[in-house]
């Protein structure tokens, strides 16, 4: 063991040394004096983050059904556009191909009501009217005919000189006013009757395209009387009152029926006259503005009809929307799919970006546009280029610290970069050159007022003068603003020997 004395003085030998240090020391190495120059100051941002894919795309079927293919399994390299996946599309197909059937025909009938009718179309429908008009002439020449056999033949078997002046009503009536009327109408029909008879006998007047109108008017008064004079008799033929006489009644209704079979027959003939001229008048005039808005509400709603089915076939397939690498496929051929089931993931290929997050201290230099140097741990001695392109403004609490996620871009198509490598990241969000800078260390700063110690060059006197900071270096250096010009020189501890 050492003994007392060697102790004590073990400790005297290193009090002198302690006390020597402390004040014989002192010299021209103790004081930095540095010579204010100009240079340049940059501000940088350390921080780490993970390579993450700029897009990254979770794809699903918007409608169930059977898978029937897969186009791309896991690494498959997609462009935009590529079909991933199909469902069971043919009851869906067969009525898209009958609605855009549909939808052809309505835009066919529309171009038509737009162009009017065409030559042949007119022709068809001009012949028409003629076969009509010829036909309802034939008629008409033979209502007399036949109007006489009606009237002369088997009505005046009811009178005594129907064809004279004054003919006698036979059937027996009691009513005086009632047996009158129907020998006044007798003489009315003969009349028409005898009218006619000049038109189509004597005269020898044939009936034409030009003046067949006004014979159809001379015809259907004779018609129109005939009637009247049928209706009288009958009122007093059908009278049982007056007796019952079954040949009167026999006349009267052979008469009748020979009547409604002849107005019948040319009553279809001016029918069809009637709808031939109508058919040509439409052609002639061409659509109406309401018949093709009405035809054009028909195509739209076809229209419509396609694209509904052709919006319910896209829900049936999955299509990559970037170009990209599938990195997950589950979709299997023969398979049942749930509607909104991911099946099918896409990130985006050679496109990737990094995910960082800043702490609120330094979250304030940084702004989105700043250039960054940016090294990956699985690529070391290699750098590569970015710039901040997102900063998000509302905070994330990591570890009790607030910080702001940020994304940088990787301005690179290296194969050899995936997602999900560590990254370093520094951001140079300032920098400034050629301005006056001096370290750090030289700067005392009490109440956020900063000052220097500056040494008089001419009295060697020692000043303690303020200064205006701006810039801070990442690299310890700082821009002086005002206090300070090239070439002074400051001291670090304030003494000079």
């Amino acid at each position: 063991p050492i003994s007392k004395k060697w102790f004590i003085a073990l400790v005297a030998v290193i009090l002198l040394v302690v006390v020597y240090l402390a004040f014989f020391s002192k010299g021209d190495n103790s004081v930095q004096k540095i010579t204010v120059a100009r240079g340049d100051v940059s501000q940088d941002v350390q921080i780490s983050g993970k390579t993450k894919a700029v897009s990254n795309v979770d794809l699903a079927f918007q409608s169930g059904g059977k898978i029937v293919a897969v186009y791309a399994d896991v690494g498959a390299k997609v462009v935009k556009g590529t079909v991933l996946a199909v469902l069971d599309q043919a009851e869906l197909s067969a009525n898209k191909d009958q609605s855009s059937a549909t939808l052809a025909s309505e835009e066919a009938r529309l171009r038509e009501l737009q162009r009017g009718a065409r030559p042949e179309e007119l022709a068809i429908v001009e012949s028409a009217l003629e076969d009509a008009e010829r036909s309802y002439i034939s008629e008409l020449e033979r209502a007399y005919a036949s109007l006489d056999g009606i009237v002369r033949g088997k009505i005046d078997e009811l009178f005594t000189d129907g064809q004279n002046a004054s003919p006698q009503f036979n059937p027996f009536t009691s009513d005086y006013d009632v047996e009158k009327n129907i020998e006044k109408l007798r003489i009315e029909v003969e009349a028409k009757l005898d009218m006619l008879e000049k038109r189509f006998r004597i005269g020898g007047v044939n009936i034409t395209a030009t003046n067949f109108e006004s014979y159809a008017t001379d015809i259907e008064s004779a018609l129109q009387s005939t009637q009247n004079l049928l209706n009288a008799i009958g009122g007093s033929v059908n009278n049982q009152k007056y007796g019952t006489n079954e040949a009167d009644r026999a006349t009267l209704a052979s008469a009748r029926a020979s009547y409604n079979t002849l107005v019948a027959t040319i009553n279809a003939a001016e029918e069809k006259y009637n709808t031939a001229q109508k058919n040509l008048d439409l052609k002639q005039k061409g659509s109406s503005e309401e018949e093709i808005a009405a035809q054009l509400a028909k195509v739209d709603q076809a229209r419509a009809g396609v694209s509904s089915i052709g919006a319910k076939m896209s829900s049936f397939v999955i299509v990559s929307p970037i170009d990209g690498v599938v990195t997950k496929q589950d979709a299997k051929v023969g398979e049942m799919a749930q509607a909104g089931i991911i099946v099918t993931s896409v990130i985006s290929a050679g496109n990737l970006e990094i995910e960082a997050y800043i702490p609120e201290v330094n979250i304030g230099k940084v702004s989105v546009g700043n250039p960054a140097t940016i090294t990956l741990d699985a690529l070391p001695g290699e750098s590569f280029v970015g710039s901040v392109l997102y900063i998000d403004p509302a905070e994330t609490v990591l570890d009790g610290v607030v910080n702001y996620k940020t994304k940088v871009s990787l301005e690179s198509s290296d194969e050899r970069i995936r997602s999900g490598l560590t990254s370093n990241l520094t951001i140079h969000s300032a920098e400034k050159k050629a301005v006056i800078v001096i370290p750090r260390y030289a700067v005392s700063t009490v109440g956020g007022a900063s000052t220097v110690k500056k040494l008089s060059v001419d009295t060697s006197d020692v000043a303690t003068t303020a200064i205006t900071l701006g810039l801070q270096g990442s690299d310890g250096n700082v821009e002086v603003v005002s206090g300070l010009v090239e070439g002074d020189v400051i001291v670090v501890d304030g003494s000079v020997q």
